[in-house]
C-alpha cells in the first residue's frame, strides 16, 4: 500500500496523525460513530485476512507492509467518521488538492520544457517521486480539474461574478488539460469524459462558468496535442509510437488472460499472498513453451496483473475476492438507496482512481491516491449512509491509543524514510558500507537484500571464498522461490561456476532460460 516506496512515508505520517486525532475524539466524546458501510468494510477486510489460515509458505516478510497498510487505511476510515465536517471544511480540503495539482502540473511543464529554468543545471535528474509515473501522475492531476468543475457547478454564488479563486480554478483546469495529453495516459483520457458526465449529470447546472471550464479543458487538450507533436522531443513527453501503444495494450490484455487462467487452476484457495510474481512467471513459461506466439514479456517482472480484482483472486482465491465483493456491494447498495444523482457527483471525482485500479496498481505506488480514494468514499458514506452512535465507558484505552499508535507509526515511518535515503545514496555512490547504516532494511527488504547479495557475491568471487559462496547460494536458492528475478539466475549460476560445479551452473542457467524465454541470453 505504497509503503514499499519510501517517498510515500510522508503521507503515511499524515495518516497516522489523523488516526490519532480520530481516536482522541472517541476519548473526549465518549462516543464511537459507525456507519452501516463501515461494518461491511470491516467484514470484507476480515475476509481478506482469511487466506492466512489455510495458505502455507506465505513469505510474511515480503507482504506484511501490504496488510499493515490495509489495517491502517481501515482504521483511518473509522477515525474520519468520528469527525463532523461542514461544507466549508470540505471545500477547504478541495482547494488544498487543487493547489497541489496546480503546483505539480506547472512544475512538470517547466522542468520538462525548460530544464535549466532558474538553475544552470538540468533539474530533470532530480525528478523522481511517487507521482512520476505517467498514469499515476495523470489520475492525480485530473482530480484538480474535476474538483474545479464540481465547485463551479455546486453553488449559485459561483455563477455570476468572477473571483481570484475562480481564476485559479480556470488556470488549474487549463494547465492540467495540457499535461494530460503530454503524459499520454490513456487511463486518464478515457476517465476524463466519463467523470465529467457523472458530475454534470449529478449537478445539472450548466452555468457560464461550467461552460468556460469545458472550453478551457478542450483548449488545453488541443494545445497539449500540439506541444506533443512539435516540441516534445528529448522530454518525457516524447510522442509514443503506434507500435508502442499497440504493444502496451496487447501485453496488458495477455497478462489479464494468463492471470485469469492461472486463477481457474486454483480458484478456491488461491496460490497464497506474496506469490504472484513467482507463480505467474512459472505459469507464463509453461504456456510459452506450449505456444511461442503468446505475449512477449522479456525480462520484465510482473509483480501485479494490472487489475486489483485479479490480483486478489489469484493470490487469495474466492474467499479474498468475496471480501472485495462485500465492500463493493455494500457501497453500491448505499448509493442505490440514496438519491442517485447526489453520490454520482463525488463518484465522478474519484472515478479516474477507481478506473486506474482496474488497469494498474496505483495504491501500491502512491499513498496519496489511497488516501484520496478513502476520503471521498468516506464523504459519500457520511452524507448518504446510515450511522449509529455507540457510547462507551473506556477511560485509559482510547486515550493511550491516541498517543501510542501515531508515535509508534511515525517512528517506524521515519526509519523507512531513512532506509530509503540510504539505499538511494548507495545507488548513486556504489559505497556498500552505506547499506549498514539503514535503520529498517526490512521495510525495503527485496531491494536491500539484492544489493547486499550482489556485493557479497562480488567479494566472494574475488577472494574465491568457498564458504561465502556456499552461504550466498543457500540464501539465493531460498529467495529465488518467491522472487525469481532474472539477475539472480545469472549470479547463482556464476557462483556455482566459481565453485567448479558446472553441471549445477548449467541447470540454473537453463532454468532461467525456461522462465525468461523472451530474453536474449546469448548476450548475457
Amino acid at each position: 500500500m505504497g509503503l514499499y516506496l519510501p517517498y510515500n512515508g510522508n503521507v503515511w505520517i499524515f495518516i497516522s496523525l489523523w488516526i490519532g486525532l480520530g481516536i482522541w475524539k472517541v476519548h473526549t466524546t465518549k462516543k464511537f460513530k459507525l456507519s452501516l458501510f463501515s461494518k461491511f468494510l470491516i467484514l470484507g477486510v476480515l475476509f481478506l485476512f482469511t487466506p492466512f489460515l489455510y495458505n502455507k509458505n506465505i513469505p510474511f516478510n515480503l507482504i506484511y507492509l501490504r496488510f499493515i497498510g490495509i489495517i491502517s487505511i481501515t482504521v483511518l476510515y473509522l477515525s474520519l467518521q468520528q469527525f463532523t465536517f461542514n461544507k466549508k471544511d470540505y471545500f477547504y480540503f478541495y482547494f488544498i488538492i487543487i493547489y497541489a495539482t496546480l503546483l505539480k502540473s506547472t512544475a512538470e511543464l517547466i522542468i520538462q520544457f525548460f530544464p535549466n529554468f532558474l538553475f544552470n543545471k538540468n533539474i530533470t535528474i532530480y525528478l523522481f517521486n511517487t507521482l512520476n509515473h505517467r498514469n499515476v501522475q495523470s489520475t492525480f492531476l485530473i482530480l484538480g480539474s474535476l474538483l474545479s468543475l464540481f465547485i463551479f457547478s455546486n453553488k449559485k454564488k459561483y455563477y455570476s461574478t468572477f473571483s481570484f479563486k475562480d481564476l485559479i480554478l480556470f488556470f488549474t483546469t487549463f494547465i492540467i488539460s495540457i499535461n494530460l495529453i503530454l503524459l499520454q495516459s490513456k487511463t486518464a483520457l478515457v476517465a476524463l469524459p466519463i467523470s465529467t458526465a457523472l458530475i454534470l449529470y449529478g449537478k445539472n447546472n450548466f452555468n457560464k462558468k461550467v461552460i468556460l471550464w469545458l472550453i478551457l479543458t478542450f483548449s488545453g487538450l488541443l494545445i497539449g496535442n500540439y506541444l506533443k507533436e512539435n516540441f516534445s522531443r528529448n522530454t518525457r513527453f516524447a510522442k509514443r509510437s503506434a507500435i508502442s501503444n499497440s504493444n502496451s495494450f496487447n501485453v496488458r490484455f495477455g497478462i489479464y488472460k494468463l492471470s485469469f487462467d492461472l486463477w481457474r487452476e486454483k480458484p478456491f484457495a488461491g496460490y497464497g499472498y506474496g506469490t504472484f510474481l513467482s507463480t505467474f512467471r512459472n505459469y507464463y513459461a509453461k504456456q510459452k513453451a506450449k505456444d511461442p506466439n503468446i505475449i512477449h514479456l522479456g525480462s520484465k517482472n510482473v509483480l501485479h496483473p494490472h487489475n486489483e480484482f485479479l490480483y486478489w483472486l489469484v493470490e487469495g482465491g474466492i474467499i479474498a475476492f468475496a471480501g472485495l465483493l462485500i465492500i463493493a456491494g455494500s457501497f453500491i447498495i448505499l448509493i442505490w438507496k440514496s438519491k442517485l444523482r447526489g453520490p454520482l457527483v463525488l463518484i465522478g471525482c474519484i472515478f479516474p482512481i477507481l478506473f486506474h485500479t482496474q488497469l494498474e496498481y496505483p495504491f501500491y505506488n502512491s499513498t496519496i491516491h489511497l488516501f484520496l480514494f478513502c476520503f471521498f468514499i468516506f464523504q459519500i458514506d457520511k452524507k448518504y449512509g446510515e450511522h449509529k452512535i455507540y457510547k462507551h465507558s473506556f477511560k485509559f484505552l482510547p486515550k493511550s491509543l491516541a498517543f501510542v499508535l501515531p508515535i509508534t507509526s511515525i517512528l517506524f515511518l521515519l526509519t523507512v524514510l531513512q532506509s530509503g535515503y540510504i539505499i538511494t545514496k548507495y545507488e548513486n555512490t556504489g559505497n556498500i558500507q552505506l547499506l549498514q547504516k539503514a535503520l529498517n532494511p526490512n521495510s525495503l527488504k527485496i531491494k536491500y537484500d539484492n544489493y547486499l547479495l550482489k556485493a557479497y557475491l562480488k567479494k566472494a568471487k574475488k577472494n574465491k571464498n568457498k564458504q561465502k559462496l556456499n552461504n550466498y547460494i543457500s540464501i539465493v536458492e531460498k529467495n529465488i522461490k518467491h522472487s525469481p528475478f532474472i539477475f539472480l539466475y545469472y549470479d547463482l549460476a556464476t557462483a556455482y561456476e566459481v565453485l567448479g560445479e558446472m553441471d549445477k551452473a548449467s541447470e540454473i542457467y537453463n532454468k532461467g532460460k525456461y522462465l525468461y524465454p523472451d530474453t536474449n541470453w546469448k548476450n548475457k
